[in-house]
């Protein structure tokens, strides 16, 4: 969480301390045995070689979790803070993992990998969105059935692809 933190101190300065809120939602993979260590630190190893070689979003990594895991949990607090919080502009600073996990939900038919979505260092995803009044989503829900995706209750979306022009890119 340090480099979130390192982040939110680089966009927000001392107002930062005041006024964020750690959300344990939107961590990044839990990569158990290989947490901390660098593909070159990695890719001898039997047991990285055949996490990585198999369907990571639903196999676990040796004593961590999997994709899936972390989509789920990330999608559930993304959706919470949006809908939960009291201000009209809010900002979420996360790791890579979780804002590709958002993007690609929000935005499926752009038919994008969560590993396409994912942004570059000292960059990220600008989103406006607004959400639809309780009666519009029971209107829309009850006329097309439950869904499953986190756009259920968003209207307007868009996006735009970010550089932090403070990042410290070194």
């Amino acid at each position: 969480m340090k480099r979130t933190d390192e982040t939110l101190q680089i966009l927000f300065g001392e107002e930062a301390e005041k006024a964020h809120k750690v959300c344990p939602g939107l961590r990044e993979m839990d990569f158990g045995v290989f947490e901390g260590k660098s593909y070159e630190e990695l890719k001898e190893d039997p047991a990285y070689q055949e996490w990585i070689s198999g369907d990571n979003e639903k196999n676990l990594c040796p004593g961590g979790g999997s994709g899936r895991q972390m989509r789920e949990e990330v999608l559930e607090a993304f959706d919470r803070i949006v809908r939960e919080e009291p201000a009209d502009r809010i900002a979420v600073v996360t790791h890579g993992g979780p804002i590709a996990a958002i993007m690609q939900a929000l935005f499926p038919e752009e038919d994008r990998s969560r590993y396409e979505w994912q942004p570059s260092y000292g960059e990220g995803y600008m989103l406006r969105i607004s959400l639809q009044s309780k009666q519009e989503h029971l209107a829309e829900s009850s006329s097309e059935g439950p869904a499953e995706s986190p756009q259920n209750g968003f209207k307007d979306m868009e996006a735009s692809y970010i550089t932090f022009p403070t990042a410290n890119r070194e």
